[in-house]
């Protein structure tokens, strides 16, 4: 709900944003899940900065 609260809680965005932020989102999420499915993820060959990286990105969506 922090993507459209304004106003001290006064004034809050239409629920047809947030479906649609909601849609985005699972496109977005499809799509990238899509694309390390195709193209393997080597998790071996990622260096350990890159490794943390893609842990920490996993762990907040």
């Amino acid at each position: 709900s922090f993507w459209g609260v304004f106003g001290w809680l006064g004034l809050f965005v239409d629920g047809r944003i947030y479906t649609a932020l909601l849609l985005f989102s699972t496109v977005l999420m499809v799509g990238a899940l899509w694309i390390v499915g195709r193209t393997g993820l080597r998790w071996g060959k990622l260096s350990a900065m890159r490794q943390q990286a893609a842990l920490l990105f996993g762990l907040m969506l």
